[in-house]
């Protein structure tokens, strides 16, 4: 299986010319997350949606190893550890477009205060 992982990963690599040494079923599973939220969001133009799928994918695919051993802890599913980071990386994509902007928001509102 971690053969067949790594070719397909090797292989997207090859073609978009970017190396992120994020695993690719994180990333497959961020993308899919991404694909549902944009059925939520609001109209945008095909080169946003796109961005939206970039930035979803690539949040989730950096942040679903911490989010899995913080699911692992609380554990309210009833999942094998291998398989948490891709249901975390799929509900990082899910929410991507909603998480960013509330902890951009809080970072600027914190920044802002203790500038005062």
């Amino acid at each position: 299986m971690d053969k067949e992982i790594n070719g397909v990963h090797a292989t997207a690599v090859t073609l978009f010319g970017i190396a992120t040494g994020l695993y690719f079923d994180t990333l497959l599973a961020g993308f899919c997350g991404g694909l549902v939220s944009l059925s939520f969001l609001p109209p945008m133009g095909p080169v946003r949606r796109l961005w939206s799928l970039v930035v979803s994918t690539l949040f989730a695919g950096y942040l679903a190893q911490a989010g899995a051993w913080w699911f692992e802890t609380v554990n309210p599913w009833d999942t094998t550890p291998e398989k948490l980071p891709v249901v975390t990386a799929f509900l990082l994509g899910l929410g991507a477009q909603l998480l960013i902007p509330i902890v951009l928001a809080r970072m600027t509102a914190k920044a802002s205060a203790q500038e005062q």
